[in-house]
C-alpha cells in the first residue's frame, strides 16, 4: 500500500493590489494557454479560463481526481482505496 503523502503547505493569497503579470503564453490547436504570477501564486489560464493556481493545492487534487475517475470508469487504472479528501 503506497504511503499517503502530506498536502502542500498553502500559499500566500494573491495580493489584491498586485497586478497579474504574464510569465508565458501558448497558442495551440485546442487554444490558449496562459501561465500568470499574481504576487507569490502561479494561475493556469485556458482560452481566457481559469484553471488552477498554486495557493493552496485543491485544484490540482481536484484536477487530478476527475482524470483518474475518467480512466478508472474506463477501466485504465484501478480505482483508490482510501482517497484523500481535496
Amino acid at each position: 500500500m503506497p504511503t499517503p503523502v502530506a498536502p502542500p503547505a498553502p500559499q500566500p493569497a494573491p495580493d489584491p493590489g498586485a497586478e497579474p503579470r504574464v510569465v508565458d503564453r501558448r497558442v495551440g490547436s485546442l487554444g490558449e494557454l496562459v501561465l500568470r504570477r499574481h504576487g507569490g501564486v502561479f494561475q493556469v489560464i485556458a482560452n481566457g479560463c481559469f484553471l488552477m493556481d498554486t495557493s493552496d493545492g485543491r485544484s490540482e487534487r481536484l484536477l487530478v481526481r476527475a482524470a483518474r475517475e475518467l480512466l478508472v470508469g474506463r477501466g485504465s487504472v484501478p480505482p483508490l482505496r482510501n482517497p484523500s479528501p481535496a
